[in-house]
């Protein structure tokens, strides 16, 4: 046997040892708990008419609120994301105001383009509510420490720059996107005359 082959038969024995009983990851085990092929963001709920655990996704109809289009975000975007749920602690879905008044959301969709989960997102309180919940994802009945206010700061900008870098404006107050609303309604009006 020549050398050269040695050395191949050795990397490859090598290698098959280590990922010898080795599983793949299983996603139905992880958030979003299903076999996703893409997804999109969305920005909604302009007007602040929707608060609380409202849902993007009713009967399999998307929200009536949902302004302009979808945007598919990359792979790379989805994988943050997902890591941001998986990884992170709970403290993302207690926010930091009682207050959930959600303008932006992301669904994930199978390869028969029916939703599987979502996430919606209320950047001025700091808080996220998602679809299949996670089991540890209750609130927090307790004061967040400086820690825990920090983190949710820092998991807020991950999921905001997702969503601003992607093309939809991420606002500082219920307030801006109901200006924001009637900005793209003159906008509309404009074109169509």
């Amino acid at each position: 046997m020549t050398k050269s082959k040695t050395i191949y038969l050795v990397i490859f024995t090598f290698i098959s040892i280590l990922t010898h009983g080795q599983e793949t990851t299983d996603t139905t085990n992880i958030w979003p708990y299903c076999e996703y092929d893409y997804a999109k963001q969305y920005i909604y709920n302009l007007e602040n008419s929707l608060r609380s655990n409202h849902a993007i996704i009713k009967n399999d109809t998307l929200c009536s609120t949902v302004v302009g289009d979808a945007i598919t975000l990359q792979q790379a975007d989805i994988d943050t994301l997902v890591k941001i749920i998986n990884n992170s602690s709970t403290i993302i879905t207690t926010g930091l105001s009682k207050s959930y008044v959600p303008h932006h959301a992301i669904i994930f969709y199978n390869n028969a383009d029916s939703v599987c989960a979502w996430i919606t997102m209320d950047f001025c309180s700091k808080q996220i509510v998602i679809y299949p919940e996670k089991a540890e994802c209750k609130p927090i009945e307790r004061k967040i420490t400086d820690d825990e206010v920090d983190e949710i700061r820092k998991e807020a900008e991950k999921l905001s720059q997702i969503i601003s870098t992607n093309g939809h404006k991420v606002l500082n107050s219920p307030f801006a996107y109901a200006i924001y609303k009637k900005q793209i309604d003159n906008d509309k009006r404009r074109k169509k005359k």
